[in-house]
C-alpha cells in the first residue's frame, strides 16, 4: 500500500506507527493551533486520504477542492463538521470513533457533578490565595449526590454510562428524555423516562449527552434554564452549541439555577473574558471528556485502521456511511 496521508492535528501517536507499518507515508499538520479550512485543503493535495478533527471544516468546498481523496476517518466520534452528503456523492468513506470513548466522557461528566456539587474549585482556589487560616465547618458547604434527582437529555451510550455510576456509586435516582426510550437502563437502573418539561421541573443536576442537530442546537436557552429548580445544575458534556452561553449566564447572575459544570463551550476555544471564568460556582474544562492516554490510543488505532481499510476498498471498523465501499 502507498500513498500519503494527511492527520491534522495532534493524534496518538499509534496512528502514525499503525499508518507507515501498513506502507503509507504520513503528514502531519506541525503548528500548535488549528488550521484554517484552507490550510488543511493545501495539505491535503498531495493526500489519497486524511484523519480529521472534529474543528475541521469538511464542506462541500473542500471536497471539491480534494477530489483525489479516497478515503477521511474523524479523530472523534461527532461528525456535525462533515458534508455527509457530499461524502456520499462522491463515494469517500468516512470513518469515525464511537464508543471508545464513552466511559471516559461518562466519567469526567462524573467529576464536573462532583467538582459543582462540592465546590471543589473554589475551595482549591481559596486554599492558593492563603485564606484556610483554621477550620470553619460552615464554610465551603456543597450539597450531596446521594438521594438527589440526575436528569439526562440523551440516554445513548455515553448517557447510559453516567446513569450507571451515578445510580449504582452515588445512589441517585435517574429521569431522562431522549428522541428514544431506553428499556434496558429503565429495567437495570429503574430510570424513568419523563417528558421534556418533567426533565426540566423535577432534575437537581441536568446532564445533556446529545449529538448536536438541528432539533438540540440552543435547546438549553432562556426558557429551558427558567424552568429549571434554582438549586439545579447544569451539565454540558456533549456540544457547546447545546446551551446558548449568554442565556446560561444571565441564569447564573439571577440565580435562576444554582451552577453549571461544562466540558464545551461555544464558541471554542472560549474567550479569556467570557464571565463564566469570574464565577466560582461554575467548572469549564476545555473539552477533555474523551482525554486520557488509553482512549485517545484507541482512537488512534480505530482512525489508522479506518484509513487502512478504506483505502483498501473494505468495510472500515466504524463508518458512517457504510454504503460506499
Amino acid at each position: 500500500m502507498d500513498g500519503v496521508v494527511f492527520i491534522s492535528g495532534p493524534v496518538h501517536p499509534v496512528t502514525f506507527q499503525l499508518l507507515e507499518e501498513a506502507g503509507l507515508r504520513t503528514k502531519k499538520w506541525k503548528e500548535d493551533r488549528r488550521p484554517s479550512q484552507e490550510e488543511v485543503i493545501e495539505n491535503c493535495q498531495e493526500a489519497c486520504a486524511l484523519i480529521s478533527l472534529v474543528r475541521d471544516k469538511l464542506d462541500a468546498f473542500f471536497f471539491k477542492s480534494c477530489p483525489q481523496l479516497r478515503a477521511i476517518s474523524n479523530y472523534a466520534v461527532g461528525f456535525e463538521n462533515i458534508d455527509l452528503s457530499e461524502a456520499n456523492r462522491r463515494r469517500i468513506p468516512i470513518g469515525y470513533t464511537p464508543e471508545v470513548l464513552s466511559n471516559s466522557t461518562a466519567e469526567l461528566t462524573i467529576a464536573l457533578l462532583l467538582a459543582c456539587s462540592r465546590n471543589i474549585l473554589s475551595a482549591n482556589q481559596a486554599i492558593r490565595r492563603g485564606e484556610w487560616t483554621h477550620f470553619d465547618p460552615m464554610k465551603h458547604l456543597g450539597t450531596d449526590l446521594s438521594g438527589k434527582t440526575l436528569g439526562i437529555f440523551g440516554m445513548g451510550r455515553i448517557g447510559s454510562l453516567v446513569a450507571k455510576k451515578a445510580r449504582l456509586g452515588f445512589d441517585m435516582e435517574i429521569i431522562y428524555n431522549s428522541r428514544n426510550r431506553n428499556e434496558e437502563v429503565e429495567d437495570r437502573l429503574g430510570a424513568a423516562y419523563v417528558s421534556w418539561e418533567d426533565l426540566l421541573e423535577s432534575s437537581d443536576f441536568l446532564s445533556a449527552h446529545c449529538p448536536i442537530t438541528e432539533r438540540t442546537a440552543g435547546i438549553f436557552n432562556k426558557q429551558t434554564f427558567q424552568r429549571m429548580k434554582s438549586t439545579a445544575f447544569f451539565i454540558n458534556a456533549a456540544r457547546g452549541g447545546i446551551h446558548v452561553e449568554e442565556d446560561l449566564i444571565q441564569a447564573l447572575n439571577q440565580r435562576e439555577i444554582a451552577g453549571s459544570g461544562l466540558d464545551v463551550t461555544n464558541p471554542e476555544p472560549m474567550r479569556s473574558d467570557n464571565p463564566l471564568l469570574s464565577m466560582s460556582n461554575v467548572v469549564v474544562t476545555p473539552h477533555i471528556g474523551s482525554a486520557t492516554m488509553e482512549t485517545r490510543k484507541k482512537m488512534g488505532e480505530i482512525c489508522a485502521h479506518n484509513i487502512i481499510q478504506g483505502l483498501s476498498g473494505k468495510p472500515m471498523i466504524h463508518t458512517i456511511n457504510p454504503n460506499f465501499v
